[in-house]
């Protein structure tokens, strides 16, 4: 079972470091993840609020996890019809991901996308084709 292996994988992270470590918010974003899949997105909120608090205590600033994290509490919002959120949300990652990880990145790419489609569903149509058109050129940049 996908969760139990995530919750050990926590465990094991959080004895070997302390809570606010990149390894152990890595945990929480796939186990976060993992509750999403199972439509349980009100406890997915709930550990990726905590592990955003977490990671702004430690000032990681624009750690690639911090973009992790806020782009997946950015679905969950999505989720939740929360797209105004969700886009502010994803703004802050992709702006950590360009900074940190450079346009021509397949993460970088990936929150770009996700950006789009919120701006999209929020019917901001002319910004959503923009925003893909991005998307389509950091994914090739990539390749």
């Amino acid at each position: 079972d996908g969760e139990k292996s995530l919750l050990s994988a926590l465990a094991m992270f959080a004895e070997q470091c302390e809570q606010r470590h990149p390894r152990v918010l890595t945990a929480i974003v796939a186990l976060a993840g993992a509750l999403r899949a199972q439509a349980r997105t009100h406890e997915a909120e709930e550990l990726l609020r905590s592990a955003l608090s977490s990671a702004e205590e430690t000032r990681v600033g624009t750690h690639p996890i911090l973009a992790a994290i806020l782009a997946g509490l950015a679905a969950v919002c999505l989720d939740l019809g929360r797209t105004d959120e969700a886009e502010a949300l994803l703004r802050r990652a992709a702006n950590i991901a360009t900074e940190v990880l450079g346009g021509a990145h397949p993460a970088t790419a990936a929150v770009l996308h996700n950006l789009a489609r919120a701006v999209e569903v929020g019917g901001k149509l002319d910004d959503a084709e923009s925003l893909y058109r991005r998307a389509l050129e950091a994914d090739v940049a990539s390749l």
